[in-house]
């Protein structure tokens, strides 16, 4: 069931509406076990959503939409925002529960902020005292009745909330025994009784301190590469997210401009490397800085010029949960650009520095001239999708399990027309197997005798697997193939036929359905973030 509460503006529903059509229809479309947890990062993936364009390379984002609607005939100084909630009836099975979406139009100005009542929400809790982990984090009941209280009720907002709040010397340890609990500190009454405009400034200087605390310990960082001042100076003015890279890399003495021009083939190992640490610097300045300076404090309106698809979306959060890895590596992604808001200009800008909003729009065109236009791409979009997934696959559900541990295992489902070769240096990889060119596939035919295939590039005179599908090979259910990652057959991977039939169009394939608790726990994705 879907609900929008009396905030929502009916003109502005079928704007979003669109995100409700994306994702819950993929979410819907997900394995059972998932749909929960997809229904609970919903408020955060609509937050990424909301300052997402609508069509390829234009600033047509539905915050910049809804702010030109809303901000015509109003105090310029106040960020307006839809803010999305969700609710999944408890008592209700994971296959079948009842999912709300809730809609809600916010206000942030020097004058009222939610984040500031929500901060109050969290003191007002932790009074007189509350139990913590050893990190001084609620523990999972207390969160969720906290959670109920919240404008945004995302756990990460909720964290983010408590870190900050830590920070800042909102709260203090309690002296206890056996236990640890977390009280007010006594500055909390005079930090609350100041005017909001003077919160918001000290919060955000915080919220500087606490993204260089998180960068430094994230990343091993010497003094000085990620002070606070670092990303203070990110709020003076508008900024091209590509240039805080640059910048960020100019402090480890790297020129990442010089990488980026350089041809991958013609990099070497170091700047490999460094290439590779882009997607965790990405989530990191995503998660801790441009995240919260946007969905949470509204002091920037971020722009990302590719719209959100929710199609690969989905089912690459879908996979991280089922795999139990953190969907941090898929919600934290960085716009391209920013502007200060009007809230965030009035507490921050650096008026020599600040430059041209490059989000400015057209007051000529109203709203509803624009929605329309945004409307129909959009529905280009969904015939893509439909298209996409008319075609019903042929898929093979397999037991991957390595020799010498029957611990180590995982349950994939590939799409029958996968080419042999990619199949087995993906599962090489998968197992943490040496990647060589000069695998050994065999598999049984008919009779029981093995038909063997190696890569295109192997000097072996074996059949060869590149090109290949696998719908071309002998395969049954109970099937067994072994796959030999070198010359050497000490070690191996057994692949089981455990199904053959038809997939989920819905679906990305290849995907992983299941996996041991051993396999799990050794791929544990680096929770740093």
């Amino acid at each position: 069931m879907i609900k929008q509460t009396n905030s929502v503006q009916a003109k502005h529903a079928p704007l979003l509406g669109l995100f409700l059509n994306g994702y819950e229809n993929m979410r819907q479309k997900m394995d059972a076990p998932c749909r929960r947890p997809l229904l609970e990062i919903a408020p955060l993936v609509f937050g990424k959503w909301y300052y997402a364009a609508l069509a390829q390379e234009t600033i047509l984002s539905p915050a910049n939409l809804f702010a030109l609607d809303l901000q015509r005939d109003s105090d310029a100084k106040i960020e307006y925002a839809y803010i999305m909630n969700t609710k999944a009836a408890e008592e209700q099975s994971d296959l079948e529960f009842t999912s709300e979406y809730h809609f809600s139009l916010m206000t942030y100005s020097t004058q009222k902020h939610p984040l500031v009542a929500d901060l109050q929400a969290l003191i007002g809790y932790c009074t007189p005292d509350r139990a913590t982990d050893e990190n001084g984090m609620l523990l999972e009941e207390e969160k969720k009745e906290i959670l109920a209280q919240l404008s945004l009720r995302a756990e990460f907002y909720l964290e983010y909330l408590t870190r900050l709040a830590w920070l800042h010397g909102l709260l203090t340890p309690m002296p206890s025994i056996h236990t640890q609990r977390v009280q007010p500190a006594s500055e909390c009454d005079a930090f609350f009784a100041q005017p909001t405009a003077d919160i918001l400034f000290q919060l955000g200087e915080s919220a500087c301190t606490l993204a260089s605390e998180r960068f430094i310990e994230a990343m091993d960082l010497e003094d000085g590469i990620a002070p606070p001042d670092f990303f203070y100076h990110l709020l003076e003015s508008n900024q091209e997210v590509d240039r805080i890279f640059i910048d960020f890399y100019k402090r480890v003495d790297v020129d990442i401009e010089e990488i980026w021009r350089t041809p991958p083939e013609k990099l070497n190992a170091e700047e490999r490397s460094i290439v590779s640490s882009f997607l965790f610097t990405g989530i990191m300045l995503d998660k801790w800085f441009l995240t919260p300076m946007s969905v949470f404090f509204r002091f920037i309106r971020p722009i990302a010029f590719t719209p959100m698809q929710f199609y690969p979306l989905v089912n690459t959060l879908a996979s991280l949960i089922l795999m139990e890895h953190n969907v941090g590596a898929e919600l934290f992604t960085p716009p391209t650009y920013y502007s200060l808001t009007a809230l965030g200009k009035e507490l921050f800008a650096d008026p020599d520095i600040i430059d041209v909003d490059k989000q400015q729009m057209p007051q000529t065109m109203p709203y509803e001239q624009l929605q329309a236009a945004v409307l129909q791409e959009a529905e280009a979009q969904e015939q893509e999708l439909l298209f996409l997934t008319e075609v019903v696959p042929d898929v093979l559900s397999l037991k991957i399990s390595q020799s010498g541990d029957a611990d180590l295992w995982k349950i994939i489902e590939v799409g029958q027309d996968m080419d042999v070769n990619v199949l087995c240096r993906d599962l090489c990889g998968a197992f943490a197997l040496e990647d060589m060119a000069d695998y050994l596939l065999s598999v049984p035919d008919r009779n029981g005798f093995p038909l063997e295939y190696s890569a295109n590039g192997s000097k072996r005179s074996l059949n060869k697997a590149n090109g290949k599908m696998l719908q071309e090979l002998p395969l049954s259910v109970g099937t067994t193939l072994l796959l030999y990652p070198t010359h050497s057959r000490a070690a191996y991977l057994r692949l089981e036929i455990l199904e053959k039939g038809k997939g989920n169009p819905y679906l990305m394939y290849p995907r992983v359905t299941e996996q041991s608790p051993k396999m799990i726990e050794l791929e544990k994705m680096d929770e740093l973030f």
